[in-house]
């Protein structure tokens, strides 16, 4: 397990490096450099090396690695409890430098990515992670003044973070949207809507892949799309599947907290970041249907 998740932490590292230079060209890097005899011509292909461009405010959108910047987003958010884990229980002074520097990159990916999803999945990790380490230091670190220093602080780090959002307009708009985001919100407004009735028509589902082409909502360009991952898996595989997906998914965060708040063992402070990621994939899927990262 260690090794996998170091292994994901180098890849998000190889991935902020990525954004920093995308960032700077305002395109993908690979964009016009790509053999003749490996070029196709595909609009989706062409859409990906053209780039995105917030609308409404001409802000570029840096996607590294991935065919939107919502995923490459998804994946720092993912991956930051384990990087500020790691920071906390390692010794080693040239390891948390580079774990500090790769914890910047992965800020500084999500926000040029303008993507709002990615910002919820910071403030996840950092208002949830705090309160089970100060839980757990309560439990086996007796007469440790820390653990319950922490716990009883808690409720100012939420209340503090609330005050930053009202005081500061871009932090409000970066978290929780404005005006440009008006028109993502209308759109994911409407598919419930009219997804909400297909599920009651049909809840056994209509076959894996099918829940975006029967919901047929479609973008201006006339491109077809699906935001919410709880609409494709409710459309693909009816309310069974639904329960038992995200069933699943929320027994693994169940055990994952609990095993981290009453094993002593060393191996199960791994579970506090692995159940803070799954939070935080919960809460993402339900403004993004894309499965990238889905096998991560």
């Amino acid at each position: 397990t260690d090794m996998l998740l170091k292994s994901f932490m180098c890849a998000a590292a190889i991935l902020c490096v990525i954004a920093l230079w995308e960032y700077r060209i305002q395109r993908v890097p690979w964009a016009g450099h790509i053999p003749s005899f490996l070029q196709i011509s595909d609009p989706l292909v062409e859409k990906i090396l053209s780039g995105t461009i917030r609308l409404g405010v001409g802000f570029y959108r840096v996607q590294t690695t991935y065919t939107t910047s919502l995923s490459s987003a998804e994946y720092m958010a993912l991956i930051m409890p384990f990087i500020m884990h790691y920071f906390f229980i390692d010794r080693r002074f040239w390891r948390r430098v580079l774990l500090l520097v790769l914890y910047v990159g992965c800020i500084f990916t999500i926000v040029v990515s303008r993507s709002r999803l990615g910002m919820i999945g910071l403030g996840l990790a950092h208002l949830t992670y705090p309160l089970l380490v100060g839980i757990r230091r309560q439990t086996f670190l007796k007469n440790d003044m820390i653990g319950a220093l922490m716990v009883a602080l808690y409720p100012a780090l939420p209340a503090a973070f609330m005050g930053a959002l009202l005081a500061s307009h871009r932090l409000y708009v970066m978290f929780l949207g404005g005006g440009q985001h008006q028109s993502s919100n209308d759109a994911r407004e409407t598919m419930f809507q009219n997804g909400i009735p297909l599920i009651l028509k049909n809840p056994w589902g209509f076959g894996a892949d099918q829940g975006a082409g029967v919901l047929n909502f479609r973008l201006p360009s006339g491109q077809l799309t699906i935001d919410s991952y709880y609409l494709s898996i409710a459309l693909d595989f009816g309310v069974l599947g639904f329960i038992a997906f995200y069933g699943m998914l929320l027994t693994a965060i169940y055990w994952a907290v609990r095993v981290y708040l009453t094993s002593n063992d060393n191996e199960a402070k791994v579970a506090a970041p692995i159940a803070i990621s799954l939070g935080a994939y919960f809460v993402i899927k339900s403004v993004l249907s894309q499965s990238q990262n889905q096998f991560v």
